[in-house]
């Protein structure tokens, strides 16, 4: 089994530095991606179908996650 480290306060910090049109990418494929495998269980895609459709920064916000469009830097 190979296990990888997510720290994820880096990838926080990318998402804040970030342009408002990138930060749901960086957190759907640096943060989520490696997690792939589970979503794909629970049929969560990655990236919705059509504009606004269920993906897994939609399945966060149900979750109760905080979206990467509402985290900036102050």
């Amino acid at each position: 089994m190979k296990v990888n480290r997510l720290y994820s306060p880096d990838i926080y910090r990318k998402i804040m530095l970030a342009d408002q049109d990138k930060k749901d990418d960086i957190y759907r494929y640096d943060m989520m991606m490696p997690f792939k495998g589970k979503w794909d269980i629970y049929h969560i895609p990655m990236t919705p179908k059509y504009p606004g459709g269920y993906d897994i920064i939609m399945a966060n916000r149900m979750f109760g996650l905080a979206s990467p469009s509402d985290i900036d830097g102050s």
